[in-house]
């Protein structure tokens, strides 16, 4: 080999990784937006979830499976108002793992690790004999995973 093509070999294998680097940019990117995508689709079936249970305030279990939720998001009952149903009306239930810490008065959930989870919930209008506040018309609790344990 001559002395030009020993030069030239060392100039291709820069080339060579600055291609190879620039690629795995690009699937690192796809993969990230599809993570990201996953994450919005499970967000919005869970509202959707919710919408059910408001939309049949019957007392019945709503239920959804496998919702991904990111690590970071914090759930305020707030989020969940609807015509009707006042934050003061919702109230928030959660496994007993460490990667959920629901305040003393169940408005608020932090998430403390990306998770799949199932989501219960269950409305039901106040007609005097349910587990509602006096003021609500309709009641409702969201479950991170957790099964009810009591009926309405």
């Amino acid at each position: 080999m001559n002395r030009r093509g020993q030069e030239f070999s060392g100039f291709r294998l820069l080339i060579d990784a600055i291609l190879v680097l620039m690629i795995l940019v690009v699937i690192m990117g796809i993969l990230g937006w599809v993570e990201s995508l996953r994450f919005q689709m499970s967000e919005q079936r869970l509202f959707d979830g919710f919408d059910k249970a408001v939309n049949s305030p019957n007392g019945k279990v709503v239920l959804e499976k496998n919702i991904s939720i990111r690590e970071g998001i914090i759930f305020l009952t707030g989020g969940f108002e609807r015509p009707g149903i006042e934050k003061k009306c919702i109230k928030f239930e959660a496994l007993d793992v460490r990667a959920f810490v629901l305040s003393n008065q169940q408005r608020q959930l932090e998430v403390t690790s990306n998770m799949m989870v199932d989501m219960y919930y269950r409305c039901i209008r106040n007609l005097g004999g349910a587990n509602c506040i006096v003021e609500c018309d309709t009641c409702c609790e969201i479950s991170f995973g957790k099964e009810f344990e009591t009926s309405w």
